[in-house]
């Protein structure tokens, strides 16, 4: 019997919404899928009631090894799931023990509420701060994002329950982590600024997950709740945000994974079992699912 599903995730840059995508487009062929924006439904601009789905997937990116505040805080304020059964998926730049753990916290709030947690699937996904991944690498990436979408998509059509049993350990490092994030991502918000170039559009005003831009005095601002998602630095049209000491994490050519994924140019064989370096770590993720 066909079942109802909803996802909703959190996409700061462009890679959890391409794996959302995926995702779904699995289940479309079977099932009913709602996909919803987490932001939208905190916002109140969509009225997400989770009674009505058979089963709710969680997408997001890995901030500070754990899931953004606003997964989190959707989560805690989901009523009447008690016996609901749920999906978990996470995107993050590489392997990684800390970014593996961290759907922990997420999934003890969800067994705490009563909830069943019957998939958890992490993607690997092109890097959009620091060193910037060479095209190639990003589209094999997500071609592989769509093999690892399918294959889990049919674990779960087939019962199969894969789950990470993450015992005392992650849990208390999640505390830590969550203690440091919310001393941390502030600072990036407070690093931000506006140059000269801004033209005051206000698209990043209007597509902050978290309403922390604002005008004043003619001079774009931001407020302290950040949660470093980069969105607002990648889609400026004027590439007017930046930073100041955390200048360097941001990519001089900008991110948008949408180019690589639709430009047919872009090939995506770059990792291969003759790769040498730190591109090497990603060759067991890429194949053993059977992509070449």
């Amino acid at each position: 019997m066909p079942k109802t599903i909803s996802i909703v995730y959190f996409s700061g840059t462009g890679n959890t919404e391409a794996v959302t995508r995926l995702i779904a487009d699995e289940f479309k062929k079977k099932h009913k899928v709602a996909v919803i924006k987490v932001e939208e439904v905190l916002r109140r601009k969509v009225k997400f009631d989770p009674a009505r789905y058979d089963m709710i997937g969680l997408g997001f990116p890995v901030y500070g090894f754990t899931a953004p505040d606003n997964i989190l805080e959707l989560v805690e304020t989901m009523a009447g799931i008690r016996g609901r059964e749920f999906f978990i998926y996470s995107t993050c730049a590489g392997p990684f023990y800390l970014n593996d753990i961290a759907a922990a916290g997420l999934k003890s709030i969800l067994r705490k509420k009563g909830c069943a947690v019957v998939c958890e699937k992490q993607f690997y996904m092109p890097a959009n701060i620091g060193i910037p991944y060479p095209d190639e690498l990003a589209k094999q990436l997500y071609n592989a994002a769509s093999v690892h979408a399918r294959y889990m998509v049919d674990d779960m059509a087939r019962g199969i329950r894969k789950v990470r049993e993450d015992g005392f350990f992650p849990v208390l490092l999640r505390r830590f982590f969550l203690i440091w994030e919310k001393l941390a991502w502030p600072q990036v918000a407070a690093d931000f600024w506006a140059r000269k170039t801004c033209d005051l559009c206000l698209k990043c005003v209007r597509s902050c997950p978290r309403n922390n831009i604002f005008v004043k005095n003619g001079r774009i601002r931001f407020r302290f709740r950040c949660l470093a998602c980069y969105r607002c630095v990648y889609s400026c049209p004027a590439r007017a945000i930046t930073g100041r000491l955390f200048k360097l994490a941001i990519l001089k050519e900008g991110y948008n994974i949408r180019r690589v994924i639709n430009d047919d140019r872009i090939k995506g064989d770059y990792v291969t079992d003759m790769t040498k370096g730190y591109y090497k770590v990603f060759y067991n993720y890429l194949f053993k699912a059977g992509h070449g």
